[in-house]
């Protein structure tokens, strides 16, 4: 099975542990027996069995080495021999998965490890997502309080099965390197485990609560453009009661072993006070919802809203807002300059000190990388720089895009910015409030360019309807928002065939959820309410929909004045009358 280098001496014989604690077993599930992954393999077990027969774990007590040396030294059955004699890890490789010659899981075998009562279950991802036997088996063992833990080892980057089992939120970013530091949740967890400041490592990264390394900045940094895009964790742990579901990301050698940070990963539940992230405790917040509200309240601020989908408070005071993004400690201001402007910037890391800082003086806040504005005809305009603006539509874009992590390649995002100034400026003049009644060209302008969308839709997901949210009644045809010829509609084509045949490139060069909810957002603000649904009634939605949503709202409550008669998720005037 796992071959390793025989040790001329042996150390003394394994002790129980003298505290008389007694593990239950780990299981492993297929996970390969040979090649580079034994390694790995052989790293679990042995620090299972060091786990299981010392009072500590990872601290360099005089015991550790010789016992690390000793089991290092055995081959594969020795090593599995030790194991099941001091109530270490049950191991069912991916060979033994399978029946021999078949593609069919061995279920007699699920059957035996079914009586089992494990500590964790640690699965690849290729059996956990692929075989459903598997699948609803580890599930079972999380009902039963096992931890499970889902390693990456295919490359297999949808998780979305991980989160319908174990009601999570995570979101893959990317398979690429970065430079990491522990979170704080990350400290408690994992340890010594992981003994470095930081590490420049390659491996999946996921995104969403839980994360238990961060993206390593040695300097603050301000994010102008709104809250920093996500940098991902290559390890996320979700805590329940006396339990816990993480997803291992890590698929090239590290400088320590896997073992000692799978096994931590076993016992997670135990290694941190913070208790369970179902419930409305905010221990696990990196910046806790009670010292927040706390330092508001002492500086004059009310709390306006708390948006648990984004993990959001915010707070107003006189023309000022601040809004803080707990658990990623990222703070939002937006000031009503007497001469510039609403300005608005976003700092990420925030602690307890600077956070104070910025309620005692939010202009501390501010910097030369801001963008600001006077009132809603004007664009936004970035201070300090020539010529550099962003239309409404593109900031709100820009906005939505890097808070929830839907837009984090650069040419996308400018392709997304693109699309809307152009659509925009084909709509209205500089200068021109953003009436949805009063266009360009009528309803030509919306019959060119909503005419064009529906192409788009068409010709990439097939036939389609409108759906009214409001009134709950189906369009299709003729009966769709401007699918209609008139003379408007041949008037604004003849000036500007070619701008529309260039902004239906655009939006066919985007990704697929990208480009799903742009066009919602697009149809949206035609038609208050309105949504592009297949012929079954099925909204076309991506599982960044919701926050999506929620962005485009909250863009609105900071951007615009109480006052103001315009939608918040859209950004359209709602009424006639000036607005500031």
């Amino acid at each position: 099975m796992m071959r390793h280098h025989r040790a001329t001496a042996l150390a003394a014989p394994l002790e129980l542990r003298p505290d008389g604690y007694s593990c239950k077993s780990v299981l492993l599930i297929g996970l390969p027996s040979n090649g580079e992954w034994a390694n790995y393999l052989s790293h679990i077990l042995i620090h299972d069995i060091l786990y299981a027969t010392t009072s500590t774990f990872m601290d360099g007590i005089h015991r550790y080495e010789p016992q690390l040396q000793y089991l290092s030294s055995l081959d594969g059955k020795e090593l599995l021999h030790i194991t099941r004699k001091y109530g270490g890890s049950v191991i069912w490789p991916i060979e033994e998965v399978f029946l021999d010659g078949q593609t069919e899981v061995d279920r007699n075998r699920l059957r035996q490890l079914q009586k089992g009562d494990y500590q964790a279950v640690i699965v690849d991802d290729t059996c956990f997502i692929r075989e459903p036997d598997i699948t609803n088996f580890v599930v079972d063992q999380y009902t039963k309080r096992a931890s499970v833990v889902v390693m990456a080892m295919e490359g297999i980057f949808d998780i979305s099965l991980l989160n319908r089992k174990f009601n999570v939120d995570w979101k893959f970013l990317a398979y690429t390197s970065n430079t990491i530091e522990l979170t704080d949740r990350g400290k408690a967890i994992i340890g010594d485990a992981f003994p470095f400041e930081e590490r420049r490592v390659k491996a999946n990264l996921v995104y969403g609560k839980g994360e238990l390394f961060t993206e390593y900045q040695d300097s603050e940094v301000d994010y102008p453009y709104g809250p920093p895009p996500p940098s991902g964790s290559p390890i996320v742990t979700a805590l329940r009661d006396h339990k816990s579901v993480s997803y291992f990301g890590f698929v090239n050698p590290l400088d320590v072993s896997y073992g000692a940070i799978l096994l931590k990963l076993c016992y997670a539940s135990g290694s941190t006070t913070s208790g369970s992230d179902t419930t409305a405790s905010s221990k696990n917040a990196a910046l806790p919802i009670e010292f927040v509200r706390l330092m508001a309240q002492q500086y004059g601020y009310t709390e306006v809203c708390h948006n648990e989908t984004s993990c959001m408070l915010s707070f107003r005071k006189d023309a000022n807002r601040i809004n803080v993004y707990y658990t990623t400690a990222t703070v939002g201001t937006c000031l009503n300059h007497p001469r510039s402007g609403k300005t608005q910037l976003f700092r990420r890391n925030v602690d307890g000190v600077t956070l104070v800082s910025i309620f005692a003086n939010p202009r501390v806040h501010t910097g030369t990388g801001y963008y600001h504005r006077k009132n809603m005809t004007q664009k936004w305009k970035l201070k300090g720089a020539n010529n550099v603006f962003l239309n409404d539509s593109a900031r709100r874009w820009q906005y939505v895009g890097e808070t929830t992590g839907l837009l984090t390649d650069e040419k996308e995002m400018q392709t997304v910015i693109d699309i809307v100034t152009e659509w925009d400026s084909l709509y209205w003049d500089d200068g021109e409030l953003p009436h949805m009644y009063e266009t360009n060209f009528a309803c030509g302008s919306h019959g060119g360019l909503v005419r064009m969308m529906y192409q788009v839709v068409r010709e990439t997901y097939g036939d389609f309807q409108c759906w009214s949210h409001s009134s709950n009644k189906f369009y299709s045809g003729g009966e769709m928002p401007y699918n209609h010829k008139c003379d408007n509609l041949r008037a604004f084509l003849q000036v500007h065939r070619v701008d529309v045949r260039r902004i239906k490139e655009k939006l066919k060069s985007l990704s697929r959820i990208v480009l799903i909810e742009l066009m919602q957002w697009l149809i949206g603000r035609e038609r208050c309410a309105m949504r592009l649904v297949d012929m079954n009634g099925e909204m076309f939605m991506t599982e960044w929909s919701l926050l999506v949503m929620n962005a485009h709202r909250d863009y609105g409550e900071i951007m615009y004045p109480r006052n103001a008669s315009v939608c918040k998720c859209c950004g359209i005037m709602e009424t006639q009358g000036e607005v500031m």
